[in-house]
């Protein structure tokens, strides 16, 4: 069989292209979330008020946008190196941050193209990757700056570190044990809300 049949029985098999759609959908959905996340949470974190209809933001030009001189990805790219200068991640999760950039890009603009031709088989684990960055980056910040910002009434070290969450990464987890066990496990919760 060549090659280009084999590609078109992958492509028309209702399963692989199901799981496809269902990957790359969730890949740049958790992706844009996690980016907006990241510049919302540094942007806001310079928030000072609001002025005549108008949120302020008091420092956030000086401090962390005009250390990024480029206007290419200006926001985000000043928002990670906020990040790693404050402690939150390194040059890798850096590095790794843009891998997982150029895999959204990909996914986002070549996807026609990728389910014809088959994903990379990293897309997985990318996708394990940038849920692991999200959760760390989240906890760094309810850790270093929620809890700072407004102390919880129970003392830091009877707080078990490991285990603080964020509604975000439990979202992304809910949805993403839906979609790839396809269980019935979150239907109850789903009627409890009706």
């Amino acid at each position: 069989m060549n090659n280009y049949k084999q590609k078109l029985e992958k492509f028309l098999n209702p399963e692989i292209l199901n799981q496809n759609l269902i990957i790359a959908s969730l890949y740049i959905a958790v992706f844009d979330n996690f980016k907006n996340r990241i510049i919302s949470s540094v942007r806001d974190f310079y928030l000072s008020g609001f002025e005549d209809g108008q949120y302020v933001y008091r420092g956030y030009e000086e401090k962390v946008l005009n250390k990024i001189k480029t206007k290419n990805n200006r926001t985000i790219k000043a928002s990670l190196l906020w990040l790693k200068e404050s402690g939150a991640i390194t040059n890798e999760d850096e590095n790794k941050f843009e891998e997982l950039t150029n895999m959204r890009n990909n996914l986002a603009h070549e996807m026609s193209q990728m389910l014809f031709e088959g994903f990379p088989d990293n897309i997985y684990k990318l996708y394990v990757d940038m849920i692991k960055l999200f959760e760390q980056i989240e906890k760094w910040w309810i850790v270093n700056v929620e809890m700072e910002i407004n102390p919880p009434d129970i003392p830091h070290e009877n707080i078990d570190l490991d285990n603080i969450t964020s509604v975000n990464i439990q979202f992304m987890k809910i949805m993403s044990e839906i979609a790839f066990t396809n269980t019935d496990k979150y239907k109850n919760m789903v009627e409890n809300i009706k």
